[in-house]
């Protein structure tokens, strides 16, 4: 089951360091020279780090082996690593991806929901993560049904996955999966859907491509200082305004 951490962590290079680690209420933050990387959050901590908790100045591929921790809030510093190195300008451009010529990143186009609503229309549509607008933007055109840790009205608990997700077409995770290790199990139970992995802390690399993601929906940093505001809680503002939304599919590779 770790064999996709493990390919993550390894294809780090070992000669870039952490500049700042910082951990909020919805992130994990790492950046380093040319970059920053960001975890989904869970605020439980219920078990003790795994790892040392000094990270600055330390290799981000050491720091990304926390993605394995069962400390939630470390795993989160772990993922939020593994971003700061595929989720660089560099990398995406030379993993083929097409960078948005607006300066702001909230290209709705980009955006899964919108952009796989011809493709979904009359398909059973399993999504993991409650995302917002799904009642308006494809539930009405396909037969959706949304899994979630903490349901809202209408939703199903996330021990419905290993009934409802077998039987979908389009498959959506939400990228905070890799935090707490659902992932590997979710594609798993996938494997005969088209799946997506949705969301700003989605690693953007085709290594995942080969552990069954076809699709990935995910965020490149542009303004480095003003995210790094943001994130940090220097500044109030979207996280959307300093970099672009941006998508990385099997099918272009």
């Amino acid at each position: 089951m770790w064999k996709l951490y493990d390919e993550l962590i390894e294809n780090i290079p070992g000669n870039i360091c952490a500049k700042d680690v910082r951990i909020g209420s919805s992130w994990g933050y790492v950046s380093c020279e040319d970059n920053c990387g960001i975890g989904v959050m869970y605020p439980i901590d219920s078990r003790m780090p795994r790892f040392k908790t000094d990270w600055t100045g330390k290799p981000l591929k050491d720091i990304a082996c926390c993605a394995k921790s069962w400390n939630m809030i470390e795993a989160s510093v772990g993922i939020a690593a593994i971003n700061c190195y595929y989720n660089s300008m560099e990398q995406a451009i030379q993993n083929g991806i097409r960078i948005p010529t607006a300066r702001s990143g909230e290209d709705r186009m980009n955006d899964p929901f919108i952009s796989y609503q011809k493709r979904v229309r009359n398909k059973n549509v399993a999504v993991v993560g409650h995302f917002p607008y799904l009642e308006t933007l494809i539930e009405p055109i396909c037969n959706l049904s949304i899994l979630e840790l903490d349901p809202q009205k209408g939703d199903y608990p996330i021990s419905a996955c290993e009934y409802l997700i077998p039987d979908a077409d389009y498959v959506f995770l939400t990228c905070g999966t890799l935090t707490d290790k659902r992932l590997p199990r979710l594609l798993e139970l996938s494997k005969n859907a088209w799946t997506v992995l949705v969301g700003p802390a989605t690693p953007l690399t085709p290594l995942l491509f080969s552990h069954g993601v076809d699709d990935m929906s995910g965020f490149v940093f542009r303004d480095l200082n003003q995210a790094d505001r943001i994130l940090t809680g220097g500044q109030f503002g979207s996280m959307y305004t300093t970099g672009y939304k941006v998508y990385l599919s099997r099918s272009d590779n």
